[in-house]
Formats: structure tokens, sequence, C-alpha cells
């Protein structure tokens, strides 16, 4: 066999020399964000020597990039496979596994990267990331305090440890936190939205509201619509609205809006003309708010209008407090024509008719929402532990993922039947008539409480363990909705103790009814 090893025209020495460019290209690339290039490059480099590490390990960066996660992770998986000893490929490999969901495998990836490298402060930082998804919350908070220690003006990490505090409910220690993470980084959006979430939850809704406008700029603005540039200024209550028209958006969720609609009649005391832009499915019941309002859907071609406001920006423009919302139902109010339809069709079901609602709504596009979506939700089957001969249950819930349930349990002689009569609702105007005509809402945290609420339905909330900010905490009760009454998870994920009240205080319902 030839020796090559001195030979200055050695063909081995050119091949690598056009591998190396070749991966030195794609770096360039990966540089400028243009991934597409940068694979191009790395391929071909891979196609000349298939046995380097670092250029599969950067493809799979920018496959990543790209969002083509099962490609990435094959490449990660080649990367390790020929250099077990690169603390950051497992960290990456970590990164896309976390961002697949697939949080056992990503926490695995992360403590390899810390055996290799203890010290590696964003290993800490994203181990304690996937601990608290996996809910092991005292694992994740002593993850960060490790972290802090390497890098003790880490903002991030500081905010990091406020929100587990908070899903603890040590209120005070993550207000603590998030106010050491602004006091590093003052214009940190996503510390001046969890302290505002924790104040909100307190009920000190004078600084609550003020940090809440922080939602516009804070990095999970996903689960938020965007916000939307007008050519007419922000009104936030300084400037004087007689004779003028404000154009008041709707910006998050179909709940919200039902929650926060009640303060657009505020505008009449001050002599101001409204146009509501709301979702489609509450145009019809949200004009009963009043006859002076203009409720338009999401994309009409709207009136003339001198200021704008954010739907959820008035409880700060009207300093809203938690007495100001007392004696505020009911504030919309169900179809006269349409509930006296329903009530000739419900006349069939003798006895006390209550409505379920066991799942929220699932956004499919907002990944960053689905471990909270998971927890406020109850398997339909340990929902109708609640049994009594006595009670019609009606499903007032939609969503393919929950109808599947409900057909499930319908041939099961183990299940109290639960009739579905929501093909027929094709608005909320339609879903507040037939609730009309029961006698009880028993729901998750969902937009069907906020409607019950709002039109003075008796509702009660089964409420997960770390609790949304707005039922407040400790309490039973709400200043929102005099109506409801509130039914908390004990222990994080256990929904047997809350079944178990809830069967005992139905029973009490029906001895009061009957």
């Amino acid at each position: 066999m030839r020796d090559y090893s001195k030979n200055e025209h050695n063909p081995l020495k050119a091949i690598n020399i056009n591998a190396m460019t070749l991966f030195k290209r794609g770096n360039d690339y990966l540089e400028l964000k243009q991934f597409s290039e940068a694979i191009e490059c790395y391929s071909n480099s891979i196609l000349i020597n298939p046995a380097d590490h670092n250029v599969y390990s950067n493809r799979a960066n920018a496959y990543f990039s790209l969002g083509l996660l099962e490609k990435a992770l094959g490449d990660f998986n080649k990367a390790i496979e020929l250099n077990q000893t690169i603390p950051e490929i497992f960290f990456n490999r970590g990164v896309c596994l976390f961002t697949m969901r697939n949080f056992h495998e990503a926490l695995e990836n992360y403590e390899r990267a810390l055996e290799l490298n203890p010290h590696y402060f964003s290993a800490l930082v994203n181990r304690g990331n996937v601990l608290r998804e996996l809910r092991k919350l005292d694992e994740a908070l002593r993850n960060y305090a490790q972290a802090l220690k390497i890098q003790p003006n880490s903002y991030e990490t500081l905010n990091n440890i406020g929100v587990v505090l908070y899903e603890l409910r040590y209120f005070t220690e993550a207000q603590e936190a998030f106010q050491a993470s602004i006091d590093i980084f003052p214009d940190y959006a996503s510390a001046h939205w969890n302290l505002s979430i924790c104040y909100l939850i307190q009920g000190n809704y004078e600084q609550g509201w003020l940090e809440f406008e922080w939602r516009w700029k804070n990095q999970l603005g996903s689960l938020y619509s965007a916000q939307r540039k007008f050519n007419v200024p922000l009104w936030l209550g300084q400037e004087s609205l007689e004779g003028k028209t404000i154009l008041i958006h709707a910006e998050q969720g179909l709940g919200d809006t039902l929650q926060f609609c009640r303060f657009v009649k505020f505008f009449e005391l001050i002599g101001a003309r409204v146009v509501l832009e709301v979702q489609e499915q509450l145009v019809e019941l949200l004009q009963t708010l009043s006859r002076n309002i203009v409720c338009m859907p999401f994309g009409s071609s709207l009136p003339h209008y001198d200021f704008h406001c954010p739907l959820m920006s008035l409880p700060l423009a009207f300093k809203i407090s938690i007495h100001t919302l007392e004696n505020q139902l009911p504030y919309i109010f169900p179809d006269f024509i349409k509930v006296n339809e329903w009530q000739k069709r419900l006349s069939i079901y003798e006895g006390f008719k209550v409505g379920l609602v066991w799942s929220g709504g699932y956004r499919a596009n907002q990944p960053e929402s689905w471990a909270t979506h998971f927890r406020r939700n109850i398997p339909l089957k340990q929902l109708l532990k609640i049994k009594n001969p006595q009670i019609n249950f009606f499903s007032l819930q939609k969503g393919e993922i929950p109808n599947k349930e409900l057909k499930q349990i319908k041939n099961d002689t183990d299940f109290t039947k639960v009739v579905d009569y929501t093909t027929e609702f094709v608005d909320f105007s339609d879903t507040a008539a037939f609730i009309q005509n029961l006698d009880l809402i028993i729901s998750v945290d969902t937009s069907v409480a906020h409607l019950a609420g709002a039109i003075g339905k008796p509702i009660w909330l089964l409420n997960r363990y770390d609790s949304c900010w707005r039922w407040l905490f400790g309490r039973e009760d709400s200043p929102w909705y005099p109506s409801m009454k509130i039914f908390q998870q004990i222990y994080p994920n256990n929904w047997e103790d809350v079944i178990l009240k809830v069967s005992t205080e139905i029973e009490k319902k029906l001895e009061e009814f009957f």
C-alpha cells in the first residue's frame, strides 16, 4: 500500500481540505441564519468525510432552526455516536427533545451534559425547566438555585425561580424573585408579566393591572394576540371621552372577553360611544351588554373612532379593585326567544339539570399552554363519579378530543348518561340560552364558566392546584361572579378530593331543590 503521509500531493489531504472548506462555509451560513444553505454545505461535507461529529452536530442545529426536529434529532444521534465526550451536543439534543416534549429523554441528555461539565450553566437551567414540566417542582428549584450560584446576576434564572415558587403557592417569595430579576434587568418583560400575575392572585389589583400591561412585550406573547397598530391614541383613563367614540378590542381567549366585557358599560357613564370588536362567536350575545354599544366581529370594516383600548386594559383605565366588581351581575343576557325554545325541549327531562364542561379549549399552535391545559382538565369518567338518579347531565363541551370521551361512554352502562345538544349551538348566544334552562353548571376553568357567571347562573368551578390568578388565592367564592363556588385541588393533579366534595355538596343542593 502506498504511503501518502509525506507526499505533498496527498489526495486524502485534499479531500479533507474540501470537507473542511464546506464545513466552514456551512458555519458562515448558519451564523447568517441561512439555514437551508448551511444544510447543503454540511451535507456535501459529510459526503466527503462522514466521520466528523462537528458537521452532524451543526447540521442538526440548522435543521432545528428550521423546525425539522426529527432530522435534527437524527443528526444529534449520529454526532454522539461519533463522539460521546462533548457536553454541548448532549445539551443541544436535550433542547431538541424538550421541544418535541419528550421530557424524560431531554432530562437524560441534560444530566449527561452535566456529568461531562458539572458547571454547565445552561444545562442546569434547562434541567430545571424540564423538571418543572415533569412537575418535580422542588427539584427544579434546587437546579435553578445551583445555576444561580454560577451566574448570580442571571435575571432569567431568577424569573424561573419565581415561576416555580408561584406554582408552589409561595407568592411572597415568588414576588421577591420576580422583583430581583427586574432589578437586574428593568425591561425584562417576562418578569414584569409574572409579577403582575403574582399581584393579581393576591388581590393587589392596583399594582397588578399596572404590571399587566407588560403582556405586550412578554416573550411568551404567542399566548396573546399581537399588539395591533392604531392611528388613534391609546386610552388608559386620562383623556375626556365626552362625545367621543372609542374602539374596545378583545385580545385573548373567549373566557377573557366574557370576563372583561362588563367594563365596557362604564363608558356610558362618561358620555362615550363604544365600538366593541370581539370574536365572531360572541357578537350576538355581547350586543346585550347595552343598546348603546356597537358590537362587531374581528375583520369587520370599523366605523370612525377617536381612541382605542384593549379589553383587558380596561381595569387599569377604570382603576378596578375587588370592591368595584360588586353588584355588576348579570351583565349579559340570553335571547328570550331561544331560552323559551330550549325550555320546551328540555321539559321532557324531569329532575335536577346539570351542565358539564370537563376540558378547556386546546390550542394546537400554542405548545407553551399545553401543560396548563392538561392540568386543568378532568377525565369525563372521573367527573361522572358524581352520581344521583335525580340528576340529568347535559354536555356543554365543545372540541374533538373531549367529544371522543363522550362517545366512548355512551354505551357504557357503568356511567351516567350525558345528554348532548352541543351540535346545535352555533354561537355563545345559543349556549347561553341553553344554560339558562339548567339548574347548575359544573365546569373546569374555561369560557363556559365565565358565561354562566356572567348571566348569573349557579356555577361550580373545578379549579386546578396552580390556579389562574383571576380566581384569587384561598377563596371558595369569586368577586367576579357572585353565583360561583370554587372547588380547589388540595394536591396537584389530584381530582379525587374535589369530586368527593362536589358529590357531598350536590346532595345538599338536591335536598333544597326537591
